[in-house]
């Protein structure tokens, strides 16, 4: 056990929110976790990103380095970022869909 969380059982709400996505995706709670811990193995980290994107750009003669990635990317997110109103379903993607 690791922390301080003598509990290891995730809270409800989250166990709630995991069941309904596996019975939408008609697999067991067991089968599901599997799937997403496997996707999430294979998806690097932020660091393993900007690594990987470091030694394509050197390879590729370019002179960068992941603090000036970074600070460009939060730059772009921030300039792509619009200011919603709250939609009726709370999630501001479903907004924009309508």
């Amino acid at each position: 056990m690791h922390g301080d969380d003598p509990d290891p059982r995730p809270p409800e709400e989250t166990y709630e929110i995991i069941r309904r996505r596996a019975r939408a995706a008609g697999q067991s709670i067991q089968t599901y976790m599997r799937s997403e811990i496997e996707r999430l193995a294979h998806e690097p980290t932020d660091s393993e990103l900007f690594a990987q994107i470091e030694a394509h750009v050197s390879a590729c003669g370019i002179e960068v380095d992941a603090a000036t990635l970074r600070a460009d990317i939060h730059a772009e997110r921030r300039r792509a970022v619009r200011p919603t109103r709250p939609s009726p379903s709370g999630h501001p993607l479903i907004e924009s869909l309508a």
